[in-house]
């Protein structure tokens, strides 16, 4: 039974050779099709995450204000007193620019000598 089969489809195909050059050629372009949406979609992920390296840093612990703000010794007391790691202060702020247009604007502040730890 099976000498029937691979006789029947050796016929098959020695009439019709293009029907084998299409369905490399379709396999060949699947495969390669996979591997590019692989390639593009880690591609991706590592530029999110060394953008979001360079822009978080290596922070470990955050301390977010309330409506009041912070005591502004804070910082000094968790640098000098406190047995922390590395600190660096990064404010945040929304800011509205001086002019007709009045263009509301995000202010990011970092001291760049304690930065040195976290960001080159």
């Amino acid at each position: 039974m099976s000498r029937l089969v691979v006789r029947s489809a050796r016929r098959y195909l020695a009439h019709h050779p293009w029907q084998i050059v299409l369905l490399i050629v379709g396999v060949a372009l699947g495969v390669g099709v996979v591997v590019s949406i692989d390639l593009a979609n880690a591609s991706a992920q590592r530029a999110f995450s060394l953008s979001m390296d360079a822009l978080v840093g290596k922070a470990t612990h955050q301390i977010v204000a309330g409506s009041s703000g912070l005591p502004d010794d804070l910082y000094r007391k968790l640098k000098l007193e406190a047995d922390l790691a590395p600190l660096a202060p990064v404010v945040e702020g929304v800011v509205r620019a001086d002019g007709p247009q009045g263009t509301t604007l995000r202010l990011l502040g970092i001291d760049p000598f304690a930065e040195a730890a976290f960001r080159p």
